[in-house]
């Protein structure tokens, strides 16, 4: 690979701005979840998730 080439800095921004993404989803997948978990679920709610979790098949 010629070093003196753009190819290895877009690879590098590329793969910064993957990695970036990865962060940022994993920061919102676990504040969402801590939200969640923060207040009960209502009876449909919870009715509505129950019904999901039995529903799939194992």
């Amino acid at each position: 690979m010629d070093w003196s080439s753009p190819t290895p800095s877009l690879l590098t921004t590329a793969g910064l701005c993957c990695l970036v993404q990865i962060v940022w989803i994993g920061f919102l997948l676990r504040r969402n979840r801590r939200q969640r978990g923060a207040f009960p679920l209502s009876r449909d709610e919870f009715r509505r998730d129950l019904d999901r979790i039995l529903s799939q098949d194992l």
